[in-house]
């Protein structure tokens, strides 16, 4: 009878054991099953942004409709805003010059793009000086900072060049066109990175970028255009007079002229 006993006893020890040993290992799934759910979550939080910007229109050297309102008052406004010695700006500043042309008197000086070894050389571009128009479309021009990316267009140094920018953009444009700015610039992160277009520059600035409103809505293009770089600029010519020359004689470069013409589509 002690014997029996006895295995009683051990029997219900053995329960016991087993019971906080599964216990444990309940306990200690439930916590590897919280801490993978907390790391899953982190790392979601961490790349949200990128997320969201796959559902987002992208204007980073595209074109893009970001509004389906036209922020002027079923009128057409272009907003062209760069520096001095942006290579991308200068890139731009052919199809927009062609497309000018046809809606007023716009005045130009040629000029160079600073050096970049990724481009290899100063990508010939035009200044915009003046734009008296003829029809209905507005177009304002703002250059923000100097040729060397360190100072005003008058030579006063800056210390803090998105800052300066965002203030010039707000003292000088809409509300909208700041808004847009601040949003597709400052904001969201490029697709597939987790930094900003600002904080993507050295030093980090506001990048060349064109808005276009009008009755259709609201375009966006951050950057030079994915089908005319700053190389393509190049190779039909490295000297800015001599190809402000040709245009104005009518010998439009073809990607200009392509460039010019995807430009046209937006206009109303």
């Amino acid at each position: 009878m002690g014997y029996c006993n006895n295995n009683y006893k051990l029997i219900f020890f053995l329960f016991i054991f087993l019971f906080y040993q599964y216990g444990a290992i309940m306990r200690r799934s439930i916590t590897a099953i919280v801490f993978a759910i907390a790391i899953i979550f982190i790392i979601l939080f961490s790349y949200w942004g990128n997320v969201i910007s796959l559902f987002m229109p992208d204007p980073l050297n595209h074109l893009v409709k970001v509004a389906n309102r036209d922020f002027a008052g079923n009128s057409t406004e272009i907003y062209f805003i760069s520096w001095y010695g942006c290579p991308y700006g200068a890139t731009l500043s052919w199809p927009l010059y062609v497309m000018l042309r046809h809606y007023g008197n716009v005045s130009v000086q040629p000029h160079y793009s600073i050096f970049e070894s990724d481009i290899g050389e100063p990508v010939p571009g035009l200044i915009f000086t003046n734009f008296s128009s003829n029809s209905s479309i507005q177009f304002h021009y703002i250059y923000l900072y100097n040729q060397y990316l360190n100072a005003t267009p008058n030579g006063t140094k800056i210390t803090n060049l998105v800052q300066y920018g965002l203030e010039i953009i707000k003292n000088k444009t809409p509300e909208w066109v700041y808004s847009l700015v601040e949003k597709y610039e400052v904001n969201e992160p490029l697709a597939g990175f987790m930094l900003s277009v600002v904080n993507s520059g050295n030093p980090p600035h506001i990048a060349t970028v064109l808005i276009i409103t009008d009755p259709k809505g609201t375009w966006m293009l951050i950057g030079y255009p994915s089908s005319l770089t700053p190389g393509q600029i190049l190779s039909i010519s490295t000297n800015s007079t001599s190809l402000l020359k040709d245009i104005n004689s009518g010998n439009v470069p073809s990607s200009i002229y392509s460039y010019y013409e995807k430009l046209e589509e937006t206009l109303d």
